[in-house]
Parts: C-alpha cells; structure tokens; sequence
C-alpha cells in the first residue's frame, strides 16, 4: 500500500515518499492552513508551496542524522584507528574494547559499568590481603570473597582450561599468585578503558561528521529558506494587494450609503 497522497493534496505534483507518514504530513498543511488562513487560488498555491518547503526541510534534518549515521558506521568498522586516536595507546586495552557498545552507551551506562568493574577490582584487593595475612582458611576466605567472575575465573583456571597445562593449584599461594598475575593486569586494562569511555564516544561522534556531505546539505537547506522566504513574501505581497483592491470599492460603498 502506497503512503503516495495524491497530486492535488500534496500540490504541485508533489508526492511523499514511501516511508514518510501522510498524517504527519496533514498535520502540518492543517498548522500552515489554520495559521494563514488562504482565501483564492494564488494564496491557497503560496501556502502549499510553505507546506511543501517545510516538508522538505524536515526531510534535510533525517538526512542529516543519516549522514551521520553512516559516518558513525565507518567509524565502527575502524574501530582500532578510531580508540587510538582517541587516545588509547596501549594495545592491550584497545583489544578489549568494542567501539560499538561504547557509542551505544551514555553516561548513565558508563557510571553503571565503572561501578561494577570497581567492585570487581575492590573484591580482588580484599582476596589477596586475606591470602597475603594467611592463617587458618584464608584459602576458603579468600575465594569466598571474590567476584563470581573472578571466581569463575579461578575455576576454569584449575581446570585447565585456560591454555593446555593445568599451571594452577588450589593453594594460598597460587591462588595469590593468580590475583596478581592474572586478574590484576586485565583490572588495569578495563578500568583504563572505563576511564577513555567518554573520550572514545566523543571521538567517534566527531569523526561521523562527514563535512563535503554536510556542506551539500547546508546548501540546500539555505536554498529552501530562500524559498520559502521568497514565497512567505508573495503571500504577504497578494493580501496586501488583495486589501488596496477592497478599499476603494468599501469607500464606494460607503459613500453611496451616505448619498
């Protein structure tokens, strides 16, 4: 089903696209149509030409937002390029960050995210100080205390599945070892990531701006202003003639019904 209207309605056999909504389109002839209120053919074709114009410039702000959309688009496909001018130097952290759920996030996301990688990294702290004290289940305690992730972690590790050697036993000191080791540098890569995640968004939206795509698009939205200033102008023009012309025919008027 076409969302096409038809020729007369849109005027000037102009049509919408297929994505664009006629009732949205409707409300706005109804706003100009109600706030100039045109009587006769010239003035009722000036105010089609301000819906239509208006219509377009709504149509130049999605094309913008696609614009830079796509540029956003490229960005992401060169994730690597775009964290390093960022400022994230270090491989290590880059590897493990995705450009595309940092410009998904906001601040909000970001607090959330900082937050609970904090936790993550004070429960460690807290595991290894118990293993470092030692004493009678300082083992037990020590697990007891760590992040399910990191426990989890742990697990794996004892298991062997982190590599094809089984290099992990469950002791103090291994264990120790292992928040040193292996959980204390990845907690430094992800709180350096956490810490450039505002910085990476904003480079990531700074670079969507596409500026030859965007100048082709100011000037068209300047050539529509122009259009519609020039139309709003004959509009003004048409009435103010439209009310010299009744003047002296009320004058006329008047004067008989005086005589």
């Amino acid at each position: 089903m076409s969302n096409a209207l038809e020729v007369g309605d849109a005027g000037e056999g102009a049509v919408l696209l297929p994505w664009e909504s006629p009732e949205q389109y409707r409300a706005l002839r109804d706003e100009f149509r109600d706030d100039h209120q045109p009587h006769g053919a010239t003035e009722n074709a000036l105010v089609t030409r301000l819906i239509w114009i208006e219509w377009r410039r709504r149509r130049l702000a999605l094309a913008e937002r696609a614009a830079h959309m796509a540029g956003l688009a490229d960005r992401i496909d060169e994730g690597a390029r775009t964290l390093k001018r960022a400022g994230v130097r270090d491989e290590a952290v880059r590897a493990r960050l995705d450009l595309g759920e940092i410009v998904g996030s906001d601040a909000a996301g970001d607090a959330i995210e900082a937050k609970r990688h904090g936790e993550d990294r004070k429960a460690s702290a807290r595991a290894l100080a118990m293993l470092e004290r030692g004493g009678a289940g300082a083992y037990k305690r020590a697990l007891a205390a760590l992040h399910e992730d990191t426990s989890a972690w742990w697990e794996e590790s004892l298991a062997g599945e982190h590599g094809e050697e089984r290099v992990w036993t469950p002791t103090e000191e291994r264990l120790a070892a292992f928040l040193r080791k292996e959980v204390g540098p990845v907690d430094e890569e992800v709180a350096a990531g956490d810490a450039a995640g505002p910085a990476i968004r904003l480079q990531a939206f700074g670079e969507s701006l596409d500026p030859h795509r965007i100048e082709r698009l100011l000037a068209i939205e300047a050539r529509l202003d122009r259009q519609f200033e020039k139309a709003l102008a004959m509009l003004i023009q048409v009435r103010a003639m439209r009310v010299a012309a009744r003047l002296p025919r009320q004058r006329g008027r008047q004067a008989i019904a005086r005589g």
